[in-house]
């Protein structure tokens, strides 16, 4: 009998100190839950240690490392940073093997929540303009070996909340 508990006691104790699985290599899809916005997008890893910072130069999303860094294509609806008029990162919680991000606009304050992996690492994002009209959010993270970035296009469902 204290074979069985010492062995259950083990497992458990192994079952949590494993990290979170590494999503599957490849883009996976992403949608965000929202009353006032469809919200959808994608992640994939990038192979990069770590992601430290962020900028849009020449029509790239530029990630810096711990001394690396990689460029990506910026989405096909995405155009320029968009100054104001922002999407800030309110609440940041976690749930087993992912994390619940919460975007509030800074002057609407329509808000969408969104799910990523989890791997301890800080959230480096950024607002576009979309080329259709919509908002663009991009975003990176990532430490170690473990970095992704991806996107989500925003856009209005219904008419702005009143101030």
């Amino acid at each position: 009998m204290s074979r069985l508990v010492l062995f259950t006691i083990a497992m458990l104790a192994i079952g949590a100190c494993t990290p979170p699985l590494k999503p599957a290599s490849g883009i996976v899809s992403i949608t965000g839950d929202s009353k006032t916005l469809k919200v959808a997008g994608e992640y994939q890893p990038v192979d990069i240690a770590g992601v430290e910072k962020m900028n849009v130069e020449q029509g790239m999303l530029m990630l810096l490392g711990q001394g690396t860094s990689a460029s990506v294509d910026l989405p096909a609806t995405a155009d320029q940073p968009k100054p104001g008029q922002q999407w800030m990162l309110v609440t940041e919680s976690e749930g087993p093997g992912d994390r619940d991000l919460t975007f509030t606009h800074e002057q609407l304050l329509d808000d969408f929540t969104i799910k990523l992996p989890l791997n301890g690492a800080n959230l480096r994002y950024g607002t576009l303009s979309g080329k259709d009209g919509n908002d663009v959010v991009v975003f990176a993270w990532g430490r170690e070996q473990r970095s992704y970035w991806g996107y989500v296009t925003v856009a209005r469902t219904a008419a702005p909340a009143q101030q």
